[in-house]
């Protein structure tokens, strides 16, 4: 906590003890520590989550005062896949893959899982990347608009 500017503490101020250490226990669990399998994976597992616009109602149920600043939209869950590396490696092969597996326009969301200790399950979800599937007059157009986190992938080679 910020000291008050001309104030002086009577005694010392607690500090953390496990600052800048792993922890062995969270929230009085012990944390079960599994070696990462970075770099010797064949597939990752995806959920495409369709991104579509929130119902009049739904906005309505929000207080008056808070709607003005909330986004009116909603992910549906969608489709899960287990996709070989090879295959969302480039921008390209993304957009290839979200042709072939979701197939009808709309704006979707590829989300992830990643390991966490802070979880009760040990998973967090994270955005991989986001897709936007439109209807031209060849047919079927995908392009991936934001890459969020592939980056930090090892199969990930960039556009």
């Amino acid at each position: 906590m910020p000291r008050t500017a001309g104030s002086k503490d009577i005694e010392k101020r607690k500090r953390r003890i496990d600052k800048g250490r792993k922890r062995k226990k969270y929230r009085g669990r012990e944390i079960i520590r599994f070696p990462k399998r970075k770099g010797n994976k064949e597939a990752i597992k995806i959920w495409f989550w369709e991104r579509k616009r929130m119902s009049k109602q739904g906005y309505s149920k929000w207080s008056r005062h808070v709607r003005r600043f909330i986004r009116p939209v909603v992910y549906h869950f969608g489709i899960r896949v287990d996709v070989p590396i090879n295959m969302i490696s480039t921008k390209e092969a993304i957009e290839e893959l979200a042709l072939e597996v979701i197939g009808y326009d709309g704006h979707f969301l590829a989300m992830g899982v990643s390991g966490s200790p802070k979880t009760k399950t040990g998973l967090k979800w994270v955005k991989l990347f986001e897709v936007v599937i439109m209807e031209t007059r060849d047919g079927l157009r995908a392009r991936m608009i934001k890459d969020h986190r592939l980056y930090r992938y090892w199969f990930w080679r960039g556009n």
